[in-house]
Parts: C-alpha cells; structure tokens; sequence
C-alpha cells in the first residue's frame, strides 16, 4: 500500500547507496509502476564503485505488457546474484525445465542465479558450477507459516557471500536461515542468529 523505493533517486538516496557495500533490490517485479531505466543504472553505477549486488524481483501483482525479463533485461548483466522461485526462473527465462532457466538466466547477465524450491530444496548455477542444496526439513506440526521464508534464504546466501564464503556452505546457511523462520510468523521472529545458523545440521549441497 504505499511505494516500496522512490520513483526517482535524489542525491540524498544515492549518497546513502554509495556508501554501501553490498545494494539488494526486493519485490521489482511486483510494481509495474515502478519500473525505470534508474533501478539498471543503480546496479550499473554500483558496479563501477566495486559494490556488489542482488535482487530478488518475485513476480508481477499487476498484469504488464511483455514478458517478465523485458523489466529485468538492462539489470542483470549487473547482478552478482539474482534470486528466484522455481516459477518465478521459469516465466522470467521461459523455459519449462528449471536447468534451461537457470542457463538462460546466467545468459542474460546474472553472474550467479539460485532458484528456491521450499522444502524441494534449492539450485544455484554458475558459469562454472551447479549445486543442488537439499531443504531442512521441519516438521509439519512445528511450521507457523512460511512467509518470510524465501526473504530470509536470500539473506543467508548474501551474508555468506559477503563473507567470501564457497557457495555450498552458503546454500547451507542460507538453507538453515530459511527453515528457522517456519518457526514463528512474519518470517523474523524465530529468525536464529548466525551461531545457531550455523550449527544446525543442514545436509551438504552437491553438484547437479
């Protein structure tokens, strides 16, 4: 109900991004409205300056003309990491198979693209690697609601990006952020933290 980021960058927004070390953009896709040449010149920029990058653009709320890579066409060649739902990588590259889509999204210009599958687990593809990671299971009688849930493996997937972690340990943390949320509502409040994260026995990613 109300923008998720300005319509346009003042000074004063972009004097805050440019001190960041990482930029992530969430929910791109959902506001047609929103759409601009600035969110692809923000990553752009960013890449310039030596910040790194990530975005999770989910899916439309609103119908749009095209299809769903046209808003996403001049971004991607400036994204570390593009996130996504098994749908969301299938309408974005149109493909039925999840491997041609990841493929394909690697093409467009995203340097790394992992897929969310809930409790199927994840893929992360690379131009030199896939992985499959497979899910934390939680029983059902112990899950709150699964909000939040996508949101927070994309934070721990970013946060051991950031700290120069190898993506199979990554997939793992952000593996376990994920399943801690099902937890509690809002996808936050039974959020652990990166100690408890890190103990939990997620299983190893392997090569796909």
């Amino acid at each position: 109900n109300h923008d998720p980021w300005p319509r346009h960058f003042s000074d004063e927004n972009i004097k805050l991004l440019n001190n960041a070390r990482h930029i992530h953009c969430a929910g791109y896709l959902h506001f047609p409205y929103m759409y601009s040449p600035e969110m692809a010149e923000l990553f752009r920029a960013a890449k310039k300056r030596s910040q790194t990058t990530s975005l999770d653009p989910q899916f439309p709320l609103l119908p749009i003309q095209g299809s769903w890579m046209d808003p996403l066409r001049e971004t991607l060649p400036n994204t570390d990491i593009l996130l996504v739902d098994e749908t969301e990588a299938c309408q974005i590259a149109q493909e039925n198979d999840l491997h041609k889509a990841g493929k394909k999204l690697l093409a467009a210009g995203a340097a790394t693209v992992a897929v969310k599958q809930g409790a199927q687990g994840s893929l992360l593809f690379t131009n030199s690697s896939n992985y499959f990671q497979p899910a934390l299971h939680v029983p059902e009688n112990e899950i709150v609601e699964s909000i939040g849930a996508g949101d927070a493996f994309d934070t721990g997937l970013i946060y051991g990006f950031l700290k120069g972690w190898e993506w199979p340990l990554s997939l793992r943390f952000a593996t376990a952020a994920a399943a801690s949320t099902l937890h509690g509502s809002g996808g936050t409040l039974s959020l652990a933290g990166a100690d408890g994260l890190a103990a939990r026995p997620v299983a190893r990613a392997r090569h796909a």
